[in-house]
């Protein structure tokens, strides 16, 4: 279905790769910023002919506008055009690109990933960015979504996710321009359909559709959240070299986050502790203390949510051996007694 759906190239795509074709000594297959993009091609009657199919191809100047995201919407999908030249460029919203078939070239903030069929890319706001497809076979679908719709609808979903919403938020909202994140889903079918509904929805575009894009898009960070977390490629947000243990780390903390020390989190990943301590405060923004502190806290109010369980048993179930520095540091974190929070969280939910 996939190749009987994307297999003929669109008229825009044709006179991309005439224009590609019969100038090989242009090399438009290597990165270049927009505007020296343009000045290569502005000349050439094939250029001509691409600007008046399609007006905003190659203007060079300040980054790609949400203007791009019809205003009725949220979430926009559109088809990659393949044979595209590789302008480097940013927008002020968030993209993720989706291989569906193929493999391309991927050039994010100054690195060159090689994607390969079913990887998926978060490109926050601001990170420049460019992709090499130069093959009539392979299908990149690009998602869209809005910076105040991502912060409204998508982040909370992330935001539960223990200590990876700290990762998240600092890995998508650093302003340093090398946000962005890689999963390597090995050809996800369940992922791969989700994106192909997504595709089909957004352009039939029936009663609702805003809405449904906007839970399918969700449905998919959930996907990749449960599923490829140790199948993911992460910049270091301090500008340090990348650790691929990263999610393993976390993961690993949050799981063993009673009894783990720092030392033996650093033995087990083969660091020392002044390593292991730099690469959560690059990744996180948090100590290590603090990130057991998070997680036993989160771990204490879900317990909370149960009236039926004794706050003593919650705080030596969630590894507190001092009833008094619990309450202490629950009420730095929340403003509030543990009583008060159950109290508040009940009311609100019955």
């Amino acid at each position: 279905m996939l190749s009987e759906q994307f297999n003929e190239l669109t008229q825009r795509e044709k006179l991309l790769k005439k224009l590609y074709l019969n100038h090989p000594e242009l090399q438009l297959d290597i990165y270049r910023t927009r505007t020296d993009v343009d000045s290569l091609t502005k000349e050439l009657p094939e250029y001509r002919q691409i600007q008046m199919k399609s007006p905003h191809y190659f203007l060079s100047g300040s980054p790609f506008s949400e203007q791009l995201i019809p205003t009725s919407q949220d979430v926009f999908l559109s088809l990659h055009e393949r044979y595209l030249p590789c302008c480097i460029h940013s927008h002020d919203f968030f993209e993720i690109t989706c291989l569906l078939h193929g493999d391309c070239h991927n050039y994010i903030s100054g690195k060159e990933f090689r994607q390969k069929s079913g990887d998926i890319s978060i490109l926050a706001p601001g990170t420049p960015h460019a992709v090499k497809i130069f093959s009539d076979e392979t299908v990149m679908i690009n998602i869209l979504i809005r910076f105040s719709t991502f912060q409204r609808v998508f982040f909370g979903t992330l935001s539960h996710m223990d200590i990876l919403s700290a990762f998240f938020s600092k890995a998508l909202y650093s302003s340093n321009a090398t946000s962005y994140l890689v999963f390597e889903t090995g050809n996800d079918k369940e992922l791969l359909d989700l994106v192909l509904q997504l595709y089909q929805e957004s352009k039939e575009m029936k009663p609702y559709a805003a809405q449904m894009l906007n839970s399918l898009v969700t449905t998919m960070f959930i996907i990749l959240l449960r599923r490829h977390q140790q199948h993911l490629t992460v910049p270091n947000p301090a500008g340090n070299k990348n650790s691929q243990d990263i999610m393993f780390i976390l993961n690993y903390i949050i799981s063993n986050y009673k009894d783990l020390s720092l030392s033996q989190l650093a033995d087990l990943f083969d660091y020392s502790e002044r390593q292991m301590s730099r690469i959560l405060k690059d990744y996180t923004g948090k100590n290590f203390l603090n990130i057991i502190q998070n997680i036993k806290l989160q771990h204490a109010c879900e317990l909370l949510q149960n009236p039926n369980i004794p706050i003593t048993k919650i705080i030596s179930t969630v590894g507190y051996a001092n009833a008094t520095y619990f309450y202490t540091v629950f009420k730095e974190q929340y403003h509030m007694t543990p009583a008060k929070w159950r109290e508040l969280y009940i009311s609100n939910h019955l």
